[in-house]
């Protein structure tokens, strides 16, 4: 799953990296070599914990945002958020792409949205078929 969300992965990787959260190793690690091989850079995170407080609602299953007290989005809430809605028994993987989504003007490129992910995965779902 690739989506933006919050914005908040941001916060800890900047521009630089999207944010990988994965419930296996294996699928990190395939996720991570087929990201590498297209030249797109991502970087592991964890999931907060299913148990966490920030995850409960007194209106819902689940909260898809910290509570009021937490000062701003929260990346690792967010996957957890997503994660909620998978099977335990299935692998799961979200790439928070947020701060990869967009590019600003440059010299070299126009301003707009960069298709960040979309490489790295046709290069994921090819070496699955073929394994």
């Amino acid at each position: 799953m690739l989506s933006t969300l919050t914005y908040a992965i941001g916060a800890a990787l900047g521009s630089h990296y999207a944010g990988l959260f994965a419930t296996t190793d294996a699928l990190a690690e395939s996720l991570l070599a087929a990201a590498e091989a297209t030249g797109e850079k991502m970087w592991r995170m964890p999931f907060t914990p299913p148990d966490d407080p920030a995850l409960r609602s007194e209106i819902a299953d689940i909260r898809n945002y910290p509570p009021p007290t937490t000062p701003m989005p929260d990346a690792m809430n967010a996957a957890a958020f997503l994660r909620f809605f998978v099977p335990e028994d299935v692998p799961f993987a979200h790439l928070d792409i947020a701060s990869m989504a967009l590019r600003e003007a440059n010299t070299e490129t126009a301003a707009g949205p960069t298709g960040f992910g979309v490489a790295s995965l046709v290069k994921w779902l090819t070496g699955q078929a073929a394994a």
